[in-house]
C-alpha cells in the first residue's frame, strides 16, 4: 500500500467533520426544500459540489478487505492506467471520486463524503498512471437504490473481481478500510468510478470500485 492510499486513510479522519456539515446543511435547508421530493421518488436534492456527481455499476453486500500485492489478473476490474488509455471521465456525469465514508441522514437522504481526483498519466508517472486526491468537496447525495460494485479477491485464482453489493455493505467496507480491516472477500479501495444523474438532482446512482496499487 503506497503513500497515496495512506493519505486516503488519513483523509478518512475528516469524514466526521464532513458528515456533520452535511447534517447541518440538510437541516438548515429543510424548510426551504419542504416541497422537494426525495431522490429516487421524483427529483433528488442538488449535490453541494461545484460539479455534478457521477455514478458506478452494480453491487452486492458486505465489507472490505486488504489489497493483494500482486494479483494474478482481474475480471472486469479497472486500474488507474486503464483510464490513461481510454479516459471515460467527463467531469460531469462520470467522475472518479475518493470516498471516505457515508451515512443515511434522519430525513432518509444518503450521502457520501468524497474528494474529487485528478488523473496523472505519462511515461514518468508511477505505475503508468494514478489518481491523485484533491481537496474535499463532499458531501455528495446518493440515489435511494444505487448500483454498487466492490472489489473482491478470488483466492482460487488470485484474481481481483467485482462483486455487486448494497448500500449497507458499502458502508461496512468503507468503515473497515479506515482500520485496514476488510472482511473477506472484499478488498479496500477508496477510489470509485461514479455516475451522476444530473436530471434528478445530481445524485450518484452508480459506484464501481477501482484498483490503485
Amino acid at each position: 500500500m503506497d503513500a497515496r492510499f495512506g493519505r486516503w486513510r488519513r483523509g478518512a479522519g475528516t469524514l466526521a467533520a464532513l458528515l456533520t456539515l452535511t447534517t447541518v446543511a440538510a437541516t438548515g435547508c429543510a424548510s426551504d426544500r419542504a416541497s422537494d421530493p426525495v431522490p429516487g421518488t421524483a427529483s433528488a436534492p442538488t449535490a453541494p459540489s461545484p460539479k455534478a456527481t457521477p455514478s458506478a455499476p452494480a453491487a452486492t453486500p458486505t465489507a472490505a478487505g486488504s489489497q493483494p500485492s500482486a494479483p494474478g489478473g482481474s475480471s472486469g476490474v479497472r486500474y488507474a492506467p486503464d483510464f490513461c488509455k481510454e479516459n471515460p471521465i467527463d467531469g460531469d456525469a462520470h467522475q472518479v471520486l475518493q470516498v471516505n465514508g457515508g451515512e443515511r441522514l434522519p430525513n432518509g437522504l444518503r450521502t457520501v463524503a468524497a474528494r474529487q481526483t485528478q488523473l496523472k498519466c505519462g511515461p514518468d508517472v508511477d505505475n503508468g498512471g494514478y489518481f491523485e486526491m484533491q481537496e474535499p468537496l463532499g458531501p455528495y447525495y446518493v440515489a435511494q437504490n444505487p448500483t454498487i460494485r466492490l472489489l473482491t479477491l478470488n483466492e482460487a485464482t488470485n484474481r481481483l473481481e467485482l462483486k455487486s453489493a448494497d448500500w449497507d455493505t458499502l458502508l461496512k467496507v468503507l468503515q473497515g478500510c479506515e482500520k485496514a480491516q476488510a472482511p473477506a472477500p472484499y478488498q479496500c479501495s477508496p477510489f470509485f468510478y461514479v455516475t451522476i444523474d444530473n436530471k434528478n438532482g445530481g445524485v450518484i446512482t452508480d459506484f464501481t470500485a477501482i484498483f490503485q496499487s
